[in-house]
């Protein structure tokens, strides 16, 4: 997925929520191309409240488990559950 996405190697870094620390989520931006990357490190499912002002959820790009649920921008992660998403 790396390679064939410039924007997860080279794209500008940021961290979206310091303070989880269960949830490890950041933005990687490049040319109007963002992706957001949702790591869940603990073995039970966890909430991640995605910021409005990241963007929306276009379509998703990795995930390590067979569903993922988002209401009212509010993901549930499962646990040890990788998300990756291309964001509008």
């Amino acid at each position: 997925l790396r390679n064939s996405l410039p924007e997860l190697v080279q794209g500008h870094y940021k961290l979206i929520d310091k303070s989880n620390h269960n949830v490890y989520a950041y933005t990687r931006n490049l040319n109007a191309r963002t992706v957001l990357v949702m790591l869940n490190f603990s073995d039970q499912p966890r909430q991640f409240r995605l910021p409005v002002s990241v963007g929306s959820l276009d379509a998703v790009l990795l995930n390590n488990v067979k569903d993922y649920k988002v209401q009212n921008n509010v993901f549930t992660l499962h646990p040890y559950q990788s998300l990756i998403v291309r964001l509008l």
